[in-house]
């Protein structure tokens, strides 16, 4: 277990590494300049927001007071998912809906 949790990290970082030294090929910034950033719950939302601040634009696919266990995504959830620079989700069987990650 330990082992998972080192592996998780280190593969976090690497993925945020990965982002920050991207860039876009045009040399022209799209949109506004934010990372889209969609997360499946409050707790990440508050976590990611904390962190990005000013530099990621989030959207939480749960609502705030919602049991994320009973929670389904609807379709507009699934387009942010979709459009979303990156996806944090809690991964140990919290989003347990039929649509979640399929």
């Amino acid at each position: 277990m330990k082992f998972k949790n080192v592996l998780l990290s280190i593969l976090c970082i690497f993925v945020f590494a990965l982002t920050a030294c991207s860039s876009n090929t045009n040399g022209k910034e799209e949109g506004n300049g934010k990372l889209k950033v969609v997360t499946t719950y409050s707790i990440i939302y508050d976590m990611v927001k904390q962190i990005g601040g000013d530099k990621v634009e989030i959207h939480s696919l749960v609502p705030i007071g919602a049991n994320p266990h009973e929670y389904d995504p609807l379709p507009k959830d699934v387009m942010k998912m979709t459009d979303a620079d990156m996806v944090f989700y809690n991964g140990l069987n919290l989003e347990e809906g039929g649509a979640w990650f399929k």
